[in-house]
């Protein structure tokens, strides 16, 4: 079997010091002994775990334990980042195989999980030891071969459409929060706008000191744009009228923000006469959306 058929074996791990093992003593239990053993036995999987790389690694941790086909979780000395990558996995698949050192206390909420437990005090040799790879290889087999029996709390206990439903909730949300901060800034923008065309025209007409200052400012939509391609908020054809105004209202003044350097007399009459309406207009449409977003809140 090829490298690119190789399915995936995630470890979840520590890879520094903890309470009772050092760095060193995770790293060599990695390499000489989880990742030997399971490879040995399973030429079809490639196993890996994090590494304490520069910079953020949390988006590729949460991608290797949601994605991979099976994940061993060694929640020895109980770490915290141990447990909370043990908590994704459960939150959105099956297939993980809990294990621990002889010893460990467990809290409650893992004692149901069937953690396997090894002991290192005569290792490789003991009894003990031998019965653990056993176990330890007839569970890693029945993952492979049972890849939708379930072995997740969490999805045992909330039915996975609404786990969901719940994950995608939470994304509109961040999305609607992305567009009223959107339209916020680009009333700020015609403000803006508004303000230092007034300005120029006072100093054209003597009624100010200063020089003509050409704004270089543009309104932003892709939050908008995005709305309406998507159509992600479950709304009647109203609001969608609503948001396309919006943004064929943002495209136009950008236009009149581009002819304003080789036209700007007439331009800054324009925008003078007709911008306030559209910071309304913009108002209006911001607590309808603060509306969508109160109703989806009290749903969460």
């Amino acid at each position: 079997m090829s490298t690119t058929e190789k399915k995936s074996c995630f470890i979840i791990m520590p890879f520094g010091d903890t309470i009772n093992h050092t760095s060193q003593y995770w790293t060599n239990h990695f390499e000489n002994f989880l990742k030997k053993f399971i490879e040995d036995k399973f030429p079809n999987l490639k196993v890996s775990r994090s590494e304490p790389l520069g910079g953020s690694i949390l988006d590729r941790i949460v991608y290797d334990v949601t994605q991979s086909d099976l994940v061993v979780a060694d929640i020895t000395d109980y770490n915290p980042n141990v447990i909370w990558e043990l908590g994704v996995r459960n939150s959105f698949r099956h297939g993980t195989i809990t294990i621990a050192q002889k010893g460990t206390e467990l809290p409650f909420d893992l004692k149901d999980m069937g953690t396997l437990s090894y002991d290192f005090g005569d290792h490789p040799y003991s009894v003990e030891i031998n019965e653990f790879f056993e176990k330890f290889e007839n569970a890693i087999k029945d993952c492979l071969e049972n890849p939708l029996r379930t072995d997740s709390p969490i999805l045992d206990a909330i039915p996975r459409g609404i786990f969901f439903e719940l994950v995608k909730r939470q994304e509109i949300l961040r999305k609607i929060s992305a567009l009223i901060i959107e339209c916020n800034d680009n009333i700020q923008t015609i403000n803006d706008a508004i303000n230092l065309a007034s300005t120029n025209q006072g100093i054209r007409n003597g009624e100010k000191k200063g020089e003509v200052v050409v704004f270089t400012s543009r309104a932003r939509f892709p939050a908008l744009e995005f709305l309406m391609v998507n159509q992600y908020l479950t709304e009647d054809e109203q609001f969608y009228r609503e948001t396309s105004r919006c943004l064929h209202e943002i495209i136009r003044i950008n236009d009149q923000f581009v002819s304003w350097e080789f036209a700007p007399i007439n331009t800054e009459a324009w925008l003078i006469k007709y911008l306030p309406g559209t910071v309304q207009q913009f108002e209006h449409y911001i607590e309808i959306v603060k509306n969508v977003q109160k109703r989806l809140l009290t749903l969460v």
